[in-house]
Formats: C-alpha cells, structure tokens, sequence
C-alpha cells in the first residue's frame, strides 16, 4: 500500500474490450459486466480513498462505442445500478484519433 493513500483518489477504469467476445444477445456480456461491477464494488467503493461525485463511486467505460448498439445502452448501465443498489457515477471515454 502507498505511503500517501491517505492523499489521493483513484477509482476504476473498465477496458470495454474485456466484453469483445461476449453477445449482449445472449445477456453474455450484461452478465460479466454486471459480474465484474459487484467484484470492483466489493472490493474498491469502501475504500477511504475511493473516488466520490457527490457520494456517488466512480467508474470510467473506456471505448464505450465499441459495445454500444451491440446491447450495451443506458439501460444496461441502469440495470446495473439496481442490481447493485449502488447509484455507480459511470464516466464513458470516446477518444477519437
């Protein structure tokens, strides 16, 4: 652990492309990403230095339009919450090159 936890806030980045090999047809996909979700819950929101947006956890989609109009929508996002009682602050990336 850091020396200066105590000084500084992190919070999750969640490489989309970990879903490549998933279907949102067959709920594949919902299903590891909601799976994946609870373990960074578990492990990570509790944290003192967890980052915090109004008191809600964040956590950053990188390369959100590599899955989105394959299933992957606002509404997975708001599934997610619910299943999870967490009220997560997800941030989507959408760098262009």
């Amino acid at each position: 652990q850091a020396r200066n936890i105590g000084q500084i806030k992190f919070c999750m980045l969640y490489e989309s492309m970990i879903l490549r090999e998933l279907s949102f047809e067959d709920g594949s996909a919902q299903a590891k990403f909601r799976s994946d979700m609870m373990e960074i819950q578990r492990d990570y929101f509790h944290h003192s230095s967890y980052l915090h947006l109004n008191g809600r956890p964040v956590v950053v989609i990188y390369i959100t339009r590599s899955r989105f109009g394959e299933g992957f929508s606002r509404q997975t996002l708001d599934m997610i919450r619910e299943d999870m009682g967490e009220d997560i602050y997800f941030i989507a990336d959408e760098p262009f090159f």
